[in-house]
């Protein structure tokens, strides 16, 4: 290439809440792995995701963006996507000025849902690579145009970015682009600061219990933190003396009363509680004795990776990337799929096994040095940037 000066890099996300995907970004514009890089984000408006970006000194911007306008789940939904075409082109003429006003020499889709901003980007022949961080045949939406459709879009993209082999065998078979398996990293020495630094907060957080057991991530029904309440029921009965706590934005309020009232009827109000977003998940994390995970056919999943950073053992499905990233009777426990008796079963164990979770917390961490550090993260991603730049005509 011919271009002089750091490349610029323009990273879309579709939301200003905070969840695996933004922390993967973040994570991803701050490392000094990627100093030859100038990168941008842009988000749809002020939200804790905005906040938390420029208190670090990321350079972040506002654009027009409506990640699920192309996706429905029912006829009322399918409808109102055609009743919106005009704020759709309205959205594309708003992303052609914006980017021409940018001028970015790529644009990095962080999910796999944001059309107007790849049109506008291939309109103006500026490299744009997609980052698919979902497993697209197991979403509950569908696509406005059918399957077919989203992927002749998708392949407008000069490359497609995958967190997991799980995601890429998924993804692969209708990809015809050059395409990057490149799973999540976390930057070890910021997370182990952060541990530190929010310990006593974490703390506070805490019931008054011998053992305590988290999942993280939004609440949401795809997430299935209904087994989580579930196993939390059967682990009661054996062990009073045990705390669970879902950890992550309540995306889904309907959903969210639904499980309020399982742990009601229940009658473990008591020993469940529903924590919402939290800023000091690494030093949380340290006080789980379990991290618990019961959505299967996870596309990643960060937080075992995170679980392993704080050393602490993951008890998961044997399914997508969880299948990838823990290893069963090493760094953690895999249950069939959907087998959440099993799950149970296999949570006391763990539960009554002190010397069983520090070997698994210890390997975890060993392993997370080896496999999944930022550095390692951002190479790839840097090698992908610039065949990517160093391919298109329009860059140089």
């Amino acid at each position: 290439m011919s271009k002089t000066g750091p490349l610029h890099v323009l990273v879309v996300d579709h939301t200003s809440q905070i969840g695996g995907a933004e922390i993967s970004l973040e994570t991803l514009v701050q490392s000094a792995s990627l100093r030859h890089f100038r990168f941008t984000v842009v988000l749809p408006g002020p939200g804790p995701f905005v906040d938390r970006l420029q208190r670090k000194g990321v350079v972040v911007t506002e654009a027009q963006l409506e990640s699920w306008r192309w996706w429905y789940k029912d006829l009322q939904q399918f409808a109102k996507f055609w009743l919106s075409l005009p704020v759709q082109a309205i959205s594309l003429t708003s992303w052609l000025r914006f980017l021409r006003g940018s001028k970015p020499d790529i644009v990095h889709l962080n999910v796999s849902r944001l059309i107007e901003p790849l049109l506008a980007a291939r309109t103006l022949r500026i490299p744009v690579v997609v980052h698919f961080r979902d497993i697209p045949s197991r979403m509950r939406f569908r696509f406005a145009f059918g399957r077919r459709g989203f992927y002749k879009l998708m392949n407008l993209a000069d490359a497609w970015i995958t967190n997991s082999r799980a995601t890429a065998n998924d993804v692969g078979p209708h990809c015809l682009r050059p395409l990057y398996v490149i799973p999540n990293g976390i930057d070890i020495a910021e997370f182990d600061r952060e541990l530190v630094s929010g310990r006593e907060k974490a703390k506070s957080l805490l019931l008054a219990t011998t053992y305590h057991v988290g999942m993280f991530g939004g609440i949401n029904p795809w997430k299935r933190q209904a087994d989580f309440v579930n196993v939390a029921i059967q682990i009661l009965r054996w062990r009073k003396d045990t705390s669970f706590y879902l950890v992550g934005a309540e995306v889904d309020q309907a959903y969210v009363s639904e499980l309020q009232r399982r742990i009601r009827e229940a009658g473990i109000s008591r020993h469940i509680v529903l924590l919402g977003h939290i800023d000091c998940v690494p030093s949380f994390l340290e006080q789980m004795h379990v991290v618990m995970h019961t959505m299967p056919d996870e596309s990643f999943g960060r937080i075992f990776i995170e679980a392993m950073a704080a050393r602490r053992p993951v008890i998961a499905f044997d399914s997508g990337g969880a299948s990838e990233i823990v290893v069963h009777n090493q760094t953690g426990l895999l249950v069939q799929r959907g087998d959440v008796e099993r799950m149970a079963i296999e949570l006391n164990r763990l539960l009554g096994d002190s010397t069983l979770r520090t070997k698994f917390g210890e390997a975890g961490r060993a392993r997370l040095q080896m496999e999944y550090p930022i550095e390692r993260h951002c190479r790839s991603m840097a090698a992908m940037y610039q065949e990517v730049a160093g391919a298109h005509p329009s860059t140089g």
